[in-house]
């Protein structure tokens, strides 16, 4: 839909028509309490309360918006109502209990002048630990989740909420709540939003927040503030979020940097993830060492498609805005999990996607996406996401995976190893990182090409040790201060040495 002038749009809601979905407007819709979650025993538990308002004029004159702040055994805390005769947006203030963690309930009733309902809508407001909703970077780059270190494992575009969660999914995102007109003063889509935060929060993730687009890409704050002060203190948070607005020309780098100090004013308790560049993204094709606008972010995250690979260049090899990078923030990467929209394009096998995330994992990212869980159409138009062809994408296989990567995160995030090995021959096409953990080391390696390899790993660490290979029934072998090992056609293998 062409954009309309604020005017023009006004005039169409108070008139009571939705103009996104070519239909009437319903009477009375309640946006979510702000903040919808409270802090326990801290503030004031000042609530800002607001509603759309569409009626007919004739309807409207006299009309009253009727809020009632209930408790968990039915009782009325508080009652305010506003004059709703105007339309439009109409809200008022209450003050909730923050005492004690609790839940209360929102009743909201818009009345005719002769106090008759016309309609009636509900949400809810909670109190909760502090630490609750804290999420921090730490010195090592990786996540702080109420004080405990976490490798984030996330899904774009995520949905079956339940269905991810047991698999191993850890943060969801969303990409239906970037849109809204920038003038709007509170986003449409916050209510959905809401809903897709507690979801996440019931099920055990939390989700990756992108603000709303179109206002960033025209400067308008008032919506990108209200948004983060509704959801800032929801633990279902993990961090905020803006991607490619810079990267497609819709937005100037200052916009984002606007954004950035704008979020860390409100909410210095979440990051700010970047997917964005500095400069328009085909402008960086050819050497991307200076890819993300450091200053304007807290983490980085860009993409990664390299599936099929081409048959002239048989290797996976690691995107160099990952491999070559001068940022000194920490770097999230999002992995194929889709067919591309192209004839030959195809889902990555198992192989290929545990050597895309272990080959991630190697050049330091601190945190895995799969991109994408459902949205994506292939060549034929048919839905391409992880989700929506499960034996086509390998989703037996991906759930064993995430299971695999939770199991290694303690070893992803432990300090690397202080004696560094050699690899040999020069020329193998193998990657590899080291990391030592409760007296052990370990090594972690990856074979990019689609043929096998043999490497050798030498040094004074492995004299005298002895080596299993984790999710394999084998030893290897080490003679002297030498571990020799094959590796299958893009083959990873995980050594533990002690």
């Amino acid at each position: 839909m062409k954009s309309i002038s604020l005017l023009a749009a006004a005039l169409l809601m108070t008139s009571g028509w939705c103009v996104a979905q070519n239909k009437p407007a319903p009477p009375l819709k309640l946006f979510p309490a702000c903040p919808c979650y409270h802090l326990l025993g801290e503030g004031n538990g000042e609530t800002r309360v607001d509603a759309s308002v569409n009626l007919d004029p004739a309807q409207r004159a006299g009309s009253l918006l009727k809020i009632d702040l209930v408790d968990d055994s039915g009782g009325i805390l508080q009652s305010a109502s506003a004059d709703a005769s105007a339309g439009g947006v109409v809200g008022l203030t209450l003050q909730v209990p923050v005492q004690t963690v609790a839940t209360f309930r929102i009743n909201a009733k818009l009345l005719d002048r002769a106090g008759k309902q016309i309609a009636k809508a509900g949400t809810d407001v909670r109190v909760c630990p502090h630490e609750q909703s804290r999420v921090e970077i730490g010195p090592d780059g990786y996540l702080r989740i109420a004080g405990k270190p976490e490798f984030p494992i996330g899904l774009y575009s995520a949905a079956q909420y339940e269905k991810i969660a047991k698999a191993g999914f850890t943060v969801t995102h969303n990409y239906e709540i970037t849109t809204g007109e920038a003038g709007d003063l509170i986003n449409p889509n916050d209510m959905r939003l809401k809903e897709l935060l507690d979801q996440s929060w019931a099920d055990g993730m939390r989700m990756m927040v992108e603000l709303p687009r179109k206002a960033i890409e025209q400067a308008q704050w008032e919506q990108v503030r209200r948004r983060i002060e509704t959801f800032r203190h929801h633990p279902g948070l993990l961090c905020w979020d803006s991607e490619e607005r810079v990267a497609r020309g819709k937005a100037p780098l200052k916009n984002i940097d606007e954004l950035y100090r704008l979020v860390h004013s409100l909410d210095p308790e979440h990051p700010f993830v970047l997917g964005d560049s500095r400069d328009l993204s085909k402008n960086m094709l050819k050497d991307r060492r200076n890819f993300f606008p450091d200053a304007d972010m807290d983490i980085g995250i860009w993409w990664w498609y390299p599936i099929p690979l081409r048959s002239t260049e048989p290797v996976l090899e690691p995107p160099t805005w990952l491999t070559t990078t001068s940022t000194k923030k920490p770097l999230w990467i999002a992995i194929q999990a889709y067919v591309q929209p192209w004839q030959h394009s195809r889902y990555p096998t198992p192989a290929e996607y545990r050597s895309m995330a272990y080959l991630s994992i190697i050049n330091g990212v601190k945190g895995l996406f799969f991109y994408t869980g459902s949205g994506e159409h292939d060549f034929h138009h048919k839905l391409a996401g992880l989700l929506n062809q499960p034996e086509n994408s390998h989703w037996d296989y991906v759930q064993s995976l995430l299971r695999e990567l939770h199991e290694v995160s303690p070893i992803i995030m432990a300090p690397a190893a202080s004696a560094l090995l050699t690899l040999s021959p020069a020329d193998v096409p193998v990657e590899f990182a080291e990391r030592e953990l409760n007296g052990k080391l370990y090594l972690i390696a990856a074979n990019k090409s689609v043929h096998p390899q043999t490497a050798q790993f030498t040094g004074p660490a492995l004299k005298d040790r002895r080596a299993q290979v984790l999710y394999e029934t084998r030893p290897a072998e080490i003679q002297g201060d030498t571990l020799k090992d094959t590796f299958e056609p893009l083959g990873v293998h995980v050594y533990q040495i002690e």
